[in-house]
């Protein structure tokens, strides 16, 4: 996974759900991969736990600035590694 990625986001009405999907990512050893969102404060999405997530935002244009931060844990062959990546929303 790479360091860190940036989304801009145009929302027109009062509020838009928005999904995230991470759905494609897989583990080249075939293990079995677990996800965990961490979403900046006021958005509150379904399931942090799942690849492909979606909760309600609201179009205030960026004045709720953050990072949202995705974490992918892969086990394979009894071994677990961690990958850490970042993604900055911009909405307006």
């Amino acid at each position: 996974m790479g360091s860190g990625w940036v989304v801009n986001v145009s929302i027109s009405a009062a509020s838009a759900v928005v999904g995230i999907d991470a759905s494609g990512s897989y583990d080249p050893a075939g293990g079995t991969l677990e996800f965990l969102w961490s979403f900046p404060p006021p958005f509150a999405f379904d399931d942090p736990t799942v690849p492909a997530p979606s909760g309600l935002w609201p179009a205030n244009g960026g004045q709720y600035p953050g990072v949202t931060f995705l974490t992918i844990t892969s086990t394979a062959s009894g071994l677990s590694t961690v990958l850490t990546g970042t993604l900055q929303i911009n909405w307006f």
